[in-house]
């Protein structure tokens, strides 16, 4: 069922436990990131979250940290020292509640499919990986094949991943519920941009 929407006070999360990335942007936990967090669980109600795309853990710290409930597990192929360290931080802290798969996400997909990995049955999933357009494609084929009625992806505005969403639209297979912008941290471009979409899954 679909969290009522909620007047709620802003308390800015204290994410210093995490690793500082030495470069790639990240989200902060804003006002403006909390408030689009709320607003699109307020959407999708969502509990398990799978994520693509760890960097230093902030997305996910975000949400395990304003949503007790919450459950994430994250895939990351791990390219980045730290990546590792957060995903460490994070299971101490949150236990059970986050779970990391140190993997590249098409061959995360692969195995699931085979049964080599656990399926994780998310509710949904937060697509920020690799922006490759065969990376782009494969997490929201995943997305289809689990069943997730909705997506959430993030820099939209890039190239190959605008490329993808558009040509997906036009075919019907995504439809852009919300788009969200929001500052990123430590990147070139400060300003960014999430679209939560209503996804067809594969029949």
């Amino acid at each position: 069922s679909r969290p009522p929407s909620l007047t709620w006070n802003f308390v800015m999360l204290n994410l210093d436990y995490l690793p500082k990335p030495e470069y790639e942007g990240h989200m902060p936990p804003s006002k403006e990131v909390c408030e689009l967090w709320r607003d699109i669980r307020s959407i999708v109600g969502y509990d398990t979250l799978l994520e693509i795309g760890l960097n230093a853990g902030h997305s996910s710290a975000i949400n395990l940290e304003l949503f007790p409930t919450v459950h994430v597990t994250s895939v990351d192929i791990g390219r980045h020292d730290w990546t590792e360290l957060g995903a460490n931080v994070l299971k101490t802290k949150f236990h059970d509640r986050f779970n990391f798969v140190l993997c590249h996400s098409t061959a995360y997909f692969e195995r699931v499919q085979k049964g080599e990995y656990e399926h994780p049955h998310p509710d949904t999933i937060f697509i920020d990986g690799g922006h490759d357009i065969s990376h782009v494609i494969n997490d929201i084929r995943m997305g289809q094949w689990m069943g997730c009625k909705y997506l959430i992806i993030d820099d939209i505005k890039s190239n190959n991943v605008k490329l993808i969403v558009e040509t997906l639209m036009t075919f019907g297979v995504l439809k852009l519920i919300k788009e969200y912008t929001y500052k990123c941290v430590n990147t070139s471009k400060p300003n960014n941009a999430v679209g939560l979409y209503k996804c067809q899954p594969i029949q």
